[in-house]
């Protein structure tokens, strides 16, 4: 049948789904990172944090992925949704934006909302869209909120992740020195990071093997 393959923006992210039955590919919101991906692969999930847009949403919580929009609008798998929706009851259900980059700024998650209803944004779910088109194959969009909407990100966040997914310690060290002031900001980012990778962890080890893809 093929591997079903989910897509993470960090290593970190990636470590959550070990024993999970599916491969996990951390691409630090590389665009054309996937375009080595070929069959047998039976569907993808992006998988991992993300940040509102949605004024709703809260840190630790889900959501589900109907649509992607933004580079690309492409379509999530109904029945996958579903399997994923009976799972986490709870989750809110809407498009998500992706383009690559990082959402940071209040005032662009607002207008974003606004103009295209997407309750989330991430980095990865455009380049999962597009590879899963390419393939003929099933995908769909998980993901837990690590900063809610009226949060603004400190600039350090950007430059935070290595194009393999790992941390770039000398980026972080150089934005923090050329913009000292945004250490003001730091820790409250660093605590809602921190409380939704934890509530990301716990809730993926409730999920069935392969993230729901055999409930379809």
């Amino acid at each position: 049948m093929g591997d079903v393959v989910a897509i993470t923006g960090t290593r970190r992210e990636a470590m959550v789904l070990r024993g999970s039955g599916l491969k996990a590919i951390a691409i630090g919101g590389r665009s054309g990172a996937l375009d080595h991906l070929s069959a047998p692969i039976a569907g993808l999930i992006s998988f991992g944090m993300a940040g509102a847009l949605s004024p709703d949403l809260r840190i630790g919580d889900w959501v589900i992925g109907t649509q992607t929009c933004g580079e690309l609008t492409a379509q999530c798998d109904a029945d996958w949704v579903a399997a994923l929706a009976r799972q986490l009851p709870r989750a809110p259900v809407g498009p998500i934006y992706a383009d690559g980059r990082l959402i940071s700024d209040v005032g662009e998650k607002q207008a974003i909302f606004r103009n295209t209803g997407a309750i989330i944004a991430d980095m990865e779910s455009h380049s999962v869209a597009a590879s899963a088109t390419r393939l003929g194959v099933p995908f769909v969009v998980l993901r837990c909120v690590s900063d809610q909407a009226a949060h603004q990100l400190p600039p350090v966040v950007a430059v935070a992740m290595r194009s393999d997914g790992s941390l770039a310690v000398g980026a972080i060290l150089s934005s923090l020195a050329s913009n000292p002031q945004q250490l003001l900001n730091l820790p409250a980012t660093l605590r809602a990071f921190s409380a939704g990778y934890q509530a990301m962890k716990t809730g993926a080890q409730r999920l069935t093997d392969r993230l729901a893809f055999d409930q379809r």
